[in-house]
């Protein structure tokens, strides 16, 4: 039988599905993007196993331009972007790792406030990213 590993001590998401699929925990944490991925490659079967939660829908890394750049590019990249349809995101959307392809919305630092909450209760700060 396989040795267990601690789940929470796994380390990357992405191995999550893996270190899952060998019998080496119990349970393990995988994102949507990473299990799109892992079944697309034939490399995670989901219905072997049971999911138990799923979060609310978290937010990809932000796309940014900077502060500094006049006002009306800001804006012009920013409506771009946000007029971008899925078809078009999912062409790049593999290399991005954006799997499903959806629209993009804009955000603020308030829509990663969830993120930084959890971060704050289970005590991590930057040097553990």
């Amino acid at each position: 039988m396989p040795q267990r590993q601690d789940p929470l001590r796994r380390g990357a998401v992405r191995g999550s599905g893996q270190t899952l699929a060998n019998g080496k925990v119990e349970a393990a944490e995988i994102n949507s993007q990473q299990l799109a991925s892992a079944q697309a490659e034939g490399s995670f079967d989901a219905s072997k196993f049971r999911q138990i939660w799923t979060s609310d829908p978290i937010p990809n890394d932000p796309i940014t331009v900077s502060g500094k750049l006049d006002q009306a590019f800001r804006d012009a990249v920013a409506q771009a972007l946000l007029k971008l349809k899925p078809a078009d995101i999912e062409k790049v959307g593999a290399f991005l790792d954006v799997t499903p392809p959806g629209p993009m919305i804009a955000v603020t630092s308030e829509t990663y406030q969830p993120l930084f909450d959890l971060a704050t209760a289970l005590g991590l700060t930057e040097k553990d990213v």
